[in-house]
C-alpha cells in the first residue's frame, strides 16, 4: 500500500464518529452495503460513507492522482481498521491501540448520552486538582474565548458538523486538511463511553496517523522479515495492551521519539546594542520560532514522514515519532543540521538532537514504566547532548576549520557588524543610527528584513523547495534554503476560506512604536517594563502530573493546549499596540511595554491561565518583572528579568510568585500591591504635587525600615511619621497616609481595595508606594 494512502486512511479512520454523533445519518449503518458487516463498531460504516460521499469534492484527492486501487485501499481501511480482512487493516488497527493506550485502564468508566457529551479539559486531570471542565462544541476560535473550558452542558454537533462540510471543499494540501481537522475536531471526544473524555478526536487521529507512518516505515525497512513475522508482533502488541500491559513484547520497540532542543536563545535574541533594538529584536525572535519549525520538516522530509509525526513543537523544543530503523539517517541528519547552524550563526544557537528506543510499554498507560518515563529518558539524553555542543561536526570533512576557523586566519577589528561584531561576513551600509550610518552583516540585516516583510501578515505558510548549494550562508533565508524551505507570509481577510482553516499566528504581530516612543506612553516617569513568564515546574507537571493517566495521547495534547495558550491566545488577546511581544513559546513569555501597562498585564495573564487550565491550583506560573529606561541595554535588562524570574520561583515551595525589585509576593500579595498603588494614587490626585510628593517620598522611606526589619509590621518610630506630616495643608492626605499605619503595620488579614489579603510580606507598602511615586512623576 502506498504511503500516502496508509496515511490518509489513518487520519481520518474515526472520523466516522463525529458525522455519526450528529444523528442526521442515522439510516447510514442500515444501508444494504452496511447492514451485514462486521465492522466491529458502528463509526466505521460512517466514516466509509462520508469519504465516499464527500472525496469527489476536495481538491487534495484530485492533487493526489489516487488510483481507483488506492480510493478502495482507504475506504477499506476506515471500513475495517476494527475488524482487519488484510495485512495493512491490522497495521492500522495496532496503530490505533496504540494511540487509545489510556483507554485500557479506564474499562471500568462510563458515560450516558456519548453523543451530547463534551469533552473534558485534560487539565482537569493533572494531579487530580481540576474542576471538572468542558469545552463547548465550537471551532476553535481565538476571539470568542472559546479555548476556555466551563461547566458541563449538553451539546450538538450539528452547527459544528456543517461548518466542516463547507471548509471541505477548500483543502488542497495534506497541511490544509490537518488544520482543518484541529479546527473542528479540538473539541470532540475521542471516546466516550468507558473511557474519561478528555482526548480529542484531532489528538487522537493525529497520533494514531503518526503511529501508522512510522510502522509502515519500519516494515518496508524489514520487508525480508516477511509478513508473517509482522502478523504475530502487531497480535503480540495488542495482547501486550488488552492484558494490562504484562509480556515480554513490552521491552521490543519499532519506533524511536526524536527530541530537538534549542540551546543560547535569550542570548541571540538580547546580544543587540539598546540603540534601535526594537528594530531587529522582534525579526530574531520570530527567525528562532521559524528556524525550530523548518529544522523538524527537515527532520520529517529528510525520514519521508509526515507532518503528524511532529507530536510536539513550541517553546524551543520538539518531539519527532519515527520508525526505529532511522536510527542512521539520524546521525548523518544530526551533522547536517549543526553544520548549516554553525555556517550561519558561528554556534551562537545550537539544535541538540537525539531519540531513544520507544518501548511497546511506554504505551500502556498504567504500565509501571510508561509514557513519562520515555520523556524522561529523552531530556536526559538531550541534557547529556547540551554539554557537548556540535561534537558532531568533529565527524565531518573540514569540520575542525568549520568549528574553529583556518589556521591564521585574521579578522579586521575596523570592519565589524554593529550588532553582532562580526567581520568575516560581507557588511553592508544601511543600518542608520545615531550619531551616523554604521556597518551591519546580511545575516544581522535579515533578521530586521523577516520582521519587516512579515510585520502586516497573519498567515505564514511553508513551502518545500530544493536545498540551497554548498555556499556560504549570509543570511537567514539562505538558511533557510539551506534546510529545504522558504517561508511565505500572506494576509487573508475575515471573508477568505482559507483563514476559516487556519488559526492566525498571532507571534507575527510587530509593534509600531520604538522603545523610546513606548516608553513615553507611560504613566508618570517614561520608562519600560520587561515581564518575563514561565510555568512552574514543567517538568515535574509532564514526569508526575498524569500519574497513572499518563499516556501518548495525553502528553500530546497537553503540550499541544499549553502551546495554544502562550503561542496564540496570549498574543492574540492580551497583547496590544503598545506593547513587544519579543516570544511566547511553548510554556512563557517575554513583553516589554510602558511599565505601568507591563504591571497589568501579569496579572491579566494570570487570571486568563486560571481560567485556561479549568482553575487547577496545580498548574501555575511565575513571573519576574523589571523597570528600566529604554536606552538601558536590553541583554543586561534580559538578565535582570531572568534573575527576577529565578527570585519569583525560589522563595516559595509551591513557586506561583511574582519578583520586582528583588521583592517577592505570592500572586494574592502581588494583587495587593497593585490595589494600594491605585489608591495612593488616588488619594495623591486630590493634593497638592509638590507636597503630595513629598509625603509620599516620606512614606517610601518608613516603607523601606518596615521591609528592613522585618520582624514586625509596625511602623518603626511611628511619631516620627506623624511628626513629619505635620505641616501638610491638606489634611485629607494627611490623614489618609496617617491611616496607612492603622491598615498595615500588624501581621494577619487585612483589606487593600476591598480585597482581604493575608499579609505576611512587609514590602507590600514599599513597592506599592514607589509605583506610585514613580506614577506621579512629572517629566519634561
Amino acid at each position: 500500500m502506498e504511503l500516502n494512502v496508509f496515511y490518509l486512511g489513518a487520519l481520518l479512520h474515526d472520523i466516522g464518529k463525529f458525522i455519526e454523533r450528529t444523528k442526521k445519518y442515522s439510516q447510514i449503518s442500515q444501508k444494504e452495503e452496511y447492514r451485514d458487516a462486521d465492522t466491529g463498531w458502528a463509526h466505521p460504516k460512517y466514516s466509509h460513507w462520508w469519504f465516499n460521499n464527500v472525496k469527489g469534492g476536495i481538491p487534495l484527492f484530485k492533487r493526489l492522482n489516487f488510483s481507483e486501487k488506492d480510493f478502495e485501499g482507504l475506504e477499506k481501511l476506515l471500513l475495517r481498521h476494527h475488524a482487519p480482512e488484510s495485512f495493512w487493516e491490522e497495521v492500522l488497527q495496532t496503530s490505533d491501540y496504540l494511540s487509545a493506550g489510556e483507554r485500557r485502564g479506564d474499562a471500568e468508566k462510563g458515560s450516558g448520552y456519548y453523543y451530547k457529551e463534551p469533552l473534558l479539559s485534560v487539565f482537569s486531570q493533572v494531579f487530580d486538582g481540576g474542576e471538572g471542565k468542558y469545552y463547548p462544541l465550537e471551532k476553535l476560535c481565538i476571539e470568542e474565548d472559546i479555548v476556555f473550558p466551563r461547566e458541563k452542558e449538553e451539546y450538538s454537533y450539528d452547527k459544528l458538523e456543517e461548518g466542516f462540510e463547507s471548509d471541505l471543499k477548500a483543502i488542497e494540501t495534506e497541511e490544509d486538511l490537518l488544520a482543518l481537522l484541529e479546527r473542528y475536531l479540538w473539541c470532540v471526544p475521542s471516546q466516550v463511553e468507558k473511557a474519561t473524555p478528555d482526548i480529542s478526536l484531532y489528538d487522537h487521529s493525529r497520533v494514531t496517523a503518526a503511529i501508522a507512518v512510522a510502522y509502515w516505515h519500519e516494515i518496508r525497512a524489514k520487508e525480508s522479515y516477511g509478513e508473517d513475522f509482522w502478523k504475530g508482533r502487531l497480535r503480540d502488541v495488542r495482547e501486550f495492551l488488552l492484558r494490562g500491559g504484562n509480556g515480554r513484547i513490552g521491552e521490543e520497540a519499532d519506533f524511536l521519539l526524536v527530541g530537538g532542543d534549542l540551546s543560547g536563545i535569550q542570548s541571540f535574541i538580547f546580544d543587540i546594542p539598546s540603540k534601535g533594538a526594537a528594530k531587529s529584536l522582534k525579526g530574531r525572535s520570530l527567525f528562532l520560532s521559524l528556524l525550530m519549525e523548518v529544522v523538524a520538516r527537515y527532520i520529517i522530509r529528510k525520514l519521508d514522514l509526515r507532518l503528524v509525526n511532529t507530536l510536539y513543537i513550541g517553546g524551543g523544543t520538539f518531539w519527532i515519532l519515527a520508525p526505529r530503523s532511522a536510527e542512521n539517517k539520524l546521525e548523518e541528519i544530526k551533522r547536517e543540521i549543526s553544520k548549516n547552524l554553525l555556517k550561519a550563526l558561528k554556534g551562537k544557537v545550537y539544535i541538540s538532537l537525539a531519540w531513544i528506543p520507544l518501548f511497546y510499554k511506554y504505551f500502556f498507560m498504567k504500565h509501571e514504566e510508561n509514557f513519562a518515563k520515555a520523556v524522561e529518558l529523552l531530556q536526559e539524553k538531550l541534557s547529556k547532548v547540551k554539554m557537548a555542543k556540535f561534537k558532531e561536526v568533529f565527524e565531518i570533512e573540514g569540520g575542525y576549520e568549520l568549528l574553529f576557523g583556518s589556521p591564521g586566519e585574521l579578522a579586521s577589528y575596523e570592519e565589524h557588524c554593529v550588532i553582532c561584531g562580526e567581520n568575516e561576513r560581507r557588511l553592508l551600509l544601511d543600518y542608520d543610527e545615531p550619531p551616523a550610518t554604521q556597518k551591519i552583516c546580511k545575516m544581522c540585516n535579515s533578521f530586521i528584513e523577516l520582521s519587516q516583510r512579515f510585520g502586516d501578515k497573519n498567515y505564514i505558510g511553508f513551502k518545500e523547495i530544493e536545498p540551497g548549494p554548498e555556499t556560504e550562508i549570509e543570511d537567514c533565508f539562505s538558511l533557510f534554503k539551506a534546510f529545504g524551505y522558504s517561508i511565505e507570509a500572506f494576509r487573508l481577510e475575515d471573508d477568505d476560506r482559507r483563514k476559516r482553516i487556519y488559526l492566525e499566528n498571532a507571534l507575527l504581530k510587530k509593534p509600531k512604536e520604538t522603545f523610546e516612543e513606548l516608553s513615553k506612553r507611560s504613566e508618570g516617569d517614561d520608562l519600560l517594563g520587561y515581564v518575563k513568564l514561565d510555568v512552574d515546574s514543567l517538568g515535574r507537571l509532564f514526569k508526575e502530573g498524569l500519574g497513572e493517566n499518563y499516556s501518548i495521547s495525553r502528553v500530546a495534547a497537553l503540550s499541544r493546549m499549553l502551546a495554544l495558550f502562550f503561542e496564540r491566545y496570549v498574543p492574540r488577546k492580551i497583547i496590544s499596540d503598545t506593547d513587544y511581544l519579543v516570544f511566547a513559546g511553548g510554556d512563557d513569555a517575554l513583553i516589554i511595554s510602558p511599565w505601568n501597562r507591563a504591571l497589568e498585564i501579569a496579572k491579566v495573564i494570570e487570571e486568563a491561565f486560571r481560567r485556561y487550565v479549568a482553575s487547577n491550583p496545580n498548574i501555575t506560573f511565575s513571573v519576574g518583572i523589571f523597570l528600566a529606561k529604554p536606552h538601558y541595554p536590553v541583554s543586561r535588562a534580559a538578565e535582570t528579568v531572568e534573575e527576577e524570574l529565578h527570585r519569583a520561583k525560589s522563595k516559595y515551595v509551591e513557586k506561583n510568585g511574582v519578583a520586582i525589585w528583588g521583592e517577592v509576593f505570592t500572586k494574592k500579595e502581588y494583587e495587593a500591591v497593585l490595589k494600594l498603588w491605585e489608591e495612593l494614587k488616588g488619594n495623591f490626585k486630590k493634593a497638592e504635587l509638590s507636597e503630595a510628593r513629598a509625603s509620599l517620598f516620606r512614606v517610601i522611606a518608613f516603607a523601606r525600615e518596615i521591609r528592613e526589619t522585618g520582624e514586625s509590621f509596625r511602623f518603626p518610630r511611628p511619631w516620627l511619621f506623624v511628626y513629619a506630616l505635620r505641616n501638610m495643608k491638606d489634611k485629607d492626605f494627611r490623614d489618609y497616609l496617617v491611616g496607612l499605619y492603622e491598615r498595615l503595620p500588624f501581621k494577619g488579614k487585612v483589606k487593600i481595595g476591598g480585597i482581604p489579603v493575608e499579609v505576611r510580606n512587609p514590602a507590600i507598602l514599599y513597592i506599592a508606594s514607589c509605583l506610585a511615586y514613580l506614577s506621579t512623576r512629572e517629566v519634561r
